[in-house]
């Protein structure tokens, strides 16, 4: 009993470093096992069939909540008529005609004239906003206000500027050399 104390008061510092070691390869072989199973369980979700199946169908029924038409008019279009084209309700319909009729500008609609539209896809359709071009520097845009039947004008002038930038080169090739 004696010669078993007094080893382990002189080595005491061995004995403490054989177990922190023991103890720590333990820990470290029990999270690696836990690591891998957690590693298969989550491939083992990813292998589940209705879970592919939903993802597949949620991702293939995605529509963006807004969607964008750019029209050019053609030679004999009017409003009403590319209106009506429109994949949109009737009453819908009825709405942008009724509100945007009375603009003269909406009447005379040139060739080559851009019209923007703006959709809200959410059901039922609705257009929020609608782009007129009148000019090249002017631009008329029909915005609906929230929730109602109701449309707000806005007239928008672009400020187009040339600007003329010269910039200088050092020739480092002698041109007439290459020209032979």
């Amino acid at each position: 009993m004696i010669k078993i104390n007094k080893f382990f008061r002189n080595n005491s510092d061995h004995l403490i470093l054989i177990i922190i070691i023991v103890v720590t390869v333990l820990i470290v072989n029990f999270s690696s096992a836990n690591k891998n199973n957690q590693n298969q369980k989550l491939l083992d979700a990813f292998e589940n069939i209705y879970l592919k199946k939903t993802s597949k169908h949620i991702i293939k029924n995605l529509n963006p909540k807004f969607s964008y038409i750019n029209i050019k008019v053609n030679k004999g279009d009017s409003f009403e008529k590319i209106v009506n084209n429109l994949n949109i309700s009737e009453s819908e319909k009825e709405i942008i005609i009724k509100n945007l009729s009375k603009y003269k500008f909406i009447k005379n609609l040139f060739q080559g004239q851009n019209i923007f539209f703006k959709l809200n896809n959410v059901n039922p359709v609705k257009i929020v906003e609608i782009s007129v071009q009148k000019s090249k520097t002017k631009n008329i845009i029909f915005s609906r206000i929230k929730d109602l039947s109701k449309f707000e004008y806005l007239e928008i002038e672009k400020n187009l500027e040339k600007v003329i930038v010269y910039k200088e080169a050092e020739i480092t090739i002698n041109l007439s050399k290459n020209a032979s």
